[in-house]
């Protein structure tokens, strides 16, 4: 019976740990864009079982000459990185949000993920300080 208990004690601590997995995201800010200079910046996700496609969501305008591309290594890391690429058109903050699901929760279930940047394209080059 007491190890049955035991058994039992150690099943549910490694469930909670597994609740409490973090996905990492890099790099932590996407770098300041400049209207008319190629941008490109590839945003990697840690090689992690992803569970369905990604979403990109963002409030770019339709003509902003930024563009989203699915490049991991392979077939089955493809969705891992993002390149976000382009000749800014127009200026502004906007931001670009990337949402999925990746095994890791208790007994392998799927956990959800969510990272949000902020883009800025500026008409010139300027210095930001990031926290």
């Amino acid at each position: 019976m007491k190890a049955l208990l035991i058994f039992c004690f150690i099943f549910w601590i490694s469930n909670i740990s597994g609740c409490t997995s973090k996905l990492d995201i890099h790099p932590a800010y996407l770098p300041t864009a400049v209207v008319g200079k190629y941008y490109e910046q590839v945003v990697e996700i840690e090689k992690n079982n992803l569970v369905g496609e990604i979403i990109i969501d963002t409030n770019l305008l339709e003509n902003s000459g930024i563009q989203f591309k699915k490049v991991g290594e392979d077939d089955y890391f493809y969705e891992n990185s993002i390149k976000i690429y382009g000749t800014p058109r127009n200026v502004g903050k906007f931001y670009v949000e990337l949402r999925g699901y990746y095994r890791g929760g208790a007994g392998g279930s799927s956990v959800k993920f969510n990272k949000k940047y902020d883009f800025i394209i500026n008409d010139k080059w300027v210095f930001i300080l990031h926290k």
